[in-house]
């Protein structure tokens, strides 16, 4: 699902594999988006095309990340997610605000451009 007007996204989310995701996260300069989500969950295929709306408009102010809750519950397990969709925002690895349910993309973009880098 896409805003009206809104062309198909350039750049994709990066999946994060339990193997290597904590050195993936830390030390970067770039806050970090991470979409929890699962592909049974409707409300996760909705808010799917606007995570990566975001991540279209915002990739060089921003890392952006997918965790599948049921391939990595181990990821999913050490942030705490309880309910998808989930947008977890980070620095530097550690948590700074979440997200939680289908919410429209203005909403979304309002929390995310709070933390993005000029």
């Amino acid at each position: 699902i896409y805003r009206k007007g809104v062309e198909p996204m350039r750049h994709e989310l990066e999946r994060l594999e339990q193997a290597d995701y904590k050195e993936k996260l830390q030390g970067k300069a770039k806050p970090q988006m991470i979409f929890f989500t699962a592909e049974w969950s409707e409300p996760c295929r909705q808010m799917q095309g606007l995570v990566e709306e975001l991540a279209d408009a915002h990739y060089a102010q921003a890392d952006f990340y997918q965790v599948d809750l049921d391939e990595q519950p181990l990821i999913a397990g050490d942030f705490n997610i309880a309910g998808v969709p989930a947008l977890v925002i980070c620095q530097e690895g550690k948590e700074e605000e979440r997200i939680v349910g289908l919410r429209a993309y203005p909403d979304l973009e309002k929390v995310v451009v709070k933390y993005l880098i000029n």
